[in-house]
This record gives structure tokens, sequence and C-alpha cells, in this order.
């Protein structure tokens, strides 16, 4: 083979190593512009949901409101898994009736993360009592209740502790108590899973309504 002979050839292969490494470099920037913009459709999807989330909470009469989310969680997840997403949620709702004197706070918890909560603990700073709980399902709720007593307005806290499989959490709920008024206090996670695996989270969610 002669010299011109070969250097052409290297020149070719030169190029055609060139295109392909200009096709993978293209090819993973497009896929970087995928997953990105997945990513801005799933974070905005899971903040439509929160929004809807907090309309609902406001068109609902407060003693209403426990059954109305559990519905709209779960229209929720199957209006989502029909785009092959999968919501989760934990919903903690707090309900104050009137409070005058001795009074209560009833608590439903509502298990939507997707796995079994092996284990679950309330403690109400008012005396430190504690309620507990084990292998609540997904899609389960379990309801407790605590009882106090106070004749002015006081704020007290509601530890919320919990673990699964994937991971233990501790949350502290801020319980505004005023005499004469009656309340609801939700605190809710919400998460969109795609399918990737790939999740996407919100801040929790605060709540109170009077």
């Amino acid at each position: 083979m002669r010299k011109g002979q070969a250097f052409l050839i290297a020149s070719i292969i030169a190029c055609i190593l060139l295109a392909l490494l200009r096709i993978n470099l293209n090819l993973s920037e497009l896929e970087r512009s995928i997953q990105t913009l997945q990513a801005d459709f799933e974070r905005e999807e899971m903040e439509n949901v929160e929004r809807e989330l907090l309309r609902s909470i406001e068109y609902s009469r407060v003693e209403d409101l426990t059954k109305n989310l559990e519905i709209f969680s779960n229209f929720s997840r199957k209006a989502l898994g029909r785009r092959k997403l999968t919501f989760n949620a934990l919903l903690l709702q707090c309900l104050l009736p009137k409070v005058s004197g001795e009074s209560q706070l009833n608590v439903t918890i509502f298990n939507m993360l997707g796995v079994e909560i092996e284990s679950l603990n309330l403690t109400f700073s008012y005396d430190n009592s504690t309620r507990s709980f084990s292998s609540i399902r997904d899609g389960e709720s379990v309801r407790t209740n605590f009882i106090f007593s106070t004749n002015s307005d006081v704020n007290y806290t509601l530890i919320l502790s919990y673990k699964t499989f994937r991971e233990e959490k501790r949350e502290e709920i801020l319980i505004p108590v005023e005499i004469g008024r009656s309340k609801f206090i939700g605190f809710f996670e919400l998460e969109l899973k795609n399918w990737l695996e790939q999740r996407v989270k919100l801040n929790p969610v605060y709540i109170l309504k009077a």
C-alpha cells in the first residue's frame, strides 16, 4: 500500500471516529435535555396536585376535611397512574372541636407512601402522652385522640415519627389552641415517582384552617 493511500484511509477512519464521537455527545446532550424536561413536567404535576389539595381544603367544611382529603388523594393517585406516574403521600390530619376547658384533639394518619409503615408514634406535648401503631398498610388510615385541658390560648406540639423499610422520619407539628374555636391542622408529605423510579418531592405542607 502506498503512503498516500494509507494516509487517506487513516484520514477517513479519523473522520468516522470524530463523527461517532460527535453523535455520542449529541445523544448525551439529548438525554440530559429529556431528563430535564421530564423533571420539570413532574414538578409541575406535583405542584398542580398541591394546588388542588389546598383548594379542596379551602372549599371543605372542617368536619368533612378528613374524608374529602382521602377521596382527593385516591383520585389523584388513579389519575396520575394513567400517565405512568405514581403519587405517594402521608397525610396527618388533626381536628380540634370547639375548645372549652377539657377538650380533645382528634388525629388521623392516612398512609399513601406506597409502602407499609412499620412503626409510627405520635407524642402530644400537653402531657407527653404517646400513641403507637405498627404495620400500617399503603392505603390504610389509623385514628386516635388526645385529651387536654386549658382555659387560655396555648400552643402545643405534636411529634410524628415513623419508619418504613426505606426511611425513618421525625416531624414536629404546631397545634395552636384558641378558646372557643375549632380548627383543622394538616401536615402532608407529597411525592411523585416516574416509571424510572425517579422521585420528585415537595417540602412538607402545613395547613391551618379555623
